[in-house]
């Protein structure tokens, strides 16, 4: 360290051997590799069934899913997820999905549910949504590897929403589509008893290198 007071600027190469300086302007493009970069976002309002991205770049690393201010227009409903393959195919079967949610609650409660083969990725506990708009839903997952067709596609997050009850919850998810190992393309996103009444969905492509 130098031995006075007077202000020093350290200055480091980056990959390409370029100095980077205090007065340096580094441009999007030259950081668009090293992190998240927003691909779809849709807004949902009172009386749509379901909303959905398909043709979703794949290409990435993974999808991070960013959901807020969801809520169902029917009261005790829940929100699911399922994928559309590389053909555009919405997948729906009986036994494509399994999910685990795991939820605590401010009154110091606790509970889960799961399912081995189910139709749907469930993203909240069963029919425990409000749809009171005092009350939103809000969540965050990762979906791995969407190009790849060697594994089942995996999922997992977490989130916070309030129950019918009006208990505050944080609900950790896991889930995945196992219907087949190819590649997806698209979500869908519905609640399981009736429509959407409000959502804010964001999609981001993450890159590791």
């Amino acid at each position: 360290a130098p031995n006075s007071n007077t202000d020093r600027v350290l200055s480091l190469p980056d990959e390409a051997g370029t100095v980077l300086t205090s007065a340096s302007t580094v441009t999007g493009s030259s950081v668009s590799n090293m992190g998240l970069e927003l691909i779809a976002s849709a807004t949902a309002s009172n009386g749509d069934a379901s909303v959905d991205f398909t043709s979703l770049d794949n290409s990435y690393a993974a999808w991070y899913v960013y959901c807020h201010s969801v809520f169902p227009s029917s009261n005790a409903d829940t929100f699911a997820v399922r994928v559309y393959d590389s053909t555009g195919t919405l997948k729906s079967g009986g036994s494509d999905y399994f999910y685990r949610n795991s939820i605590t609650g401010t009154d110091g409660g606790a509970t889960s549910s799961q399912s081995a083969v189910a139709s749907e990725i469930r993203l909240a506990h069963s029919a425990s949504m409000p749809n009171s708009v005092n009350f939103p839903y809000s969540s965050q997952f990762i979906i791995a590897n969407p190009s790849g067709a060697s594994f089942y596609k995996n999922m997992y997050g977490h989130g916070e929403y309030s129950t019918t009850g009006g208990v505050r919850c944080h609900i950790d998810l896991a889930g995945g589509y196992r219907g087949d190992t190819n590649a997806i393309t698209g979500l869908r996103f519905l609640m399981l008893g009736g429509n959407i009444q409000a959502a804010q969905i964001y999609i981001y492509g993450m890159r590791t290198s």
